[in-house]
């Protein structure tokens, strides 16, 4: 009986090798069945105990925030952040003509736009005081914000672009024309009388525009309103606090001298 158990041994097996093998035979035969052919039930448990998925990890809540100056720090991020996307969501249905004319003529459209560039200002303000950002292009890089809408109409123009493109009709006219007369009259005044500071320019330039463009007509090659559209782009990137100099103060007043006598010219053909 030994012989039949040699497990294909070349050489017959000792007789220690005999007795061990016996005493093998033996213990096996004294094993329950369901240890030596376990039954398809045993490989299914055996399985899902060996595939289980691990155990659910507790998740434990991570603030932002350690104290208040870094909870307004988020939150004024966030604000910023909104801002961009609102923006350039509004300047995408802008130029999609997803806007209505009725809309536009309205104000909605400029309203709106105003709304958020005062927005952004105020905000951009605050972050870059707090310490929270260098500058707005490295807050645009390092959240890898897609906008370019928003871009140029939040940080480099500063104005809708209603204020910048003509987009209503001849009924207000003669208004519009009498105002914008008005406009560059105090503008050029202002700059008489010595006043520098950003933020008493850059508002009556803005007034000026609007009502330039609001000027039926008027040939989309107006000199003036290229000059003037750079002079905005010039003082939207500056702060409020900032100051023209001699240079820029004459500069201007002298493109403002022009665009008035171009504007005058094209009102007397």
């Amino acid at each position: 009986m030994a012989s039949s158990y040699s497990f294909g041994l070349a050489q017959p097996p000792s007789s220690s090798s005999v007795r061990s093998s016996d005493a093998c035979i033996i213990s096996l035969k004294k094993m329950p069945s369901s240890y030596l052919f376990p039954s398809r039930n045993s490989f299914t448990a055996l399985q899902a105990t060996y595939m289980a998925p691990p155990p659910p990890q507790q998740v434990r809540e991570i603030k932002l925030w350690a104290d208040t100056k870094d909870r307004r720090k988020y939150e004024d991020l966030s604000d910023l952040f909104a801002i961009f996307k609102t923006t350039e969501h509004l300047e995408a249905a802008y130029v999609r003509d997803a806007i209505t004319p009725e809309e536009v003529e309205s104000f909605r459209y400029t309203e709106a736009c105003t709304k958020l560039i005062s927005q952004y200002k105020t905000a951009e303000t605050a972050l870059r005081l707090g310490g929270f950002i260098d500058s707005v292009e490295n807050f645009i890089a390092e959240y890898r914000l897609d906008c370019p809408r928003a871009l140029e109409r939040l940080v480099r123009i500063g104005v809708p672009a209603t204020v910048v493109h003509n987009t209503t009709n001849r009924k207000t006219d003669s208004v519009n024309v009498a105002q914008t007369v008005q406009n560059f009259i105090t503008l050029m005044d202002v700059l008489k009388l010595n006043i520098r500071a950003v933020d008493e320019i850059q508002p009556l330039l803005s007034e000026m525009m609007s009502s330039l463009t609001m000027v039926s007509g008027l040939p989309p090659d107006f000199a003036g309103r290229d000059k003037i559209e750079g002079w905005l782009r010039t003082m939207n990137a500056m702060r409020a606090s900032d100051e023209l100099d001699e240079e820029q103060a004459r500069q201007l007043s002298f493109d403002l001298e022009r665009a008035y006598s171009s504007f005058m010219a094209f009102l007397n053909k």
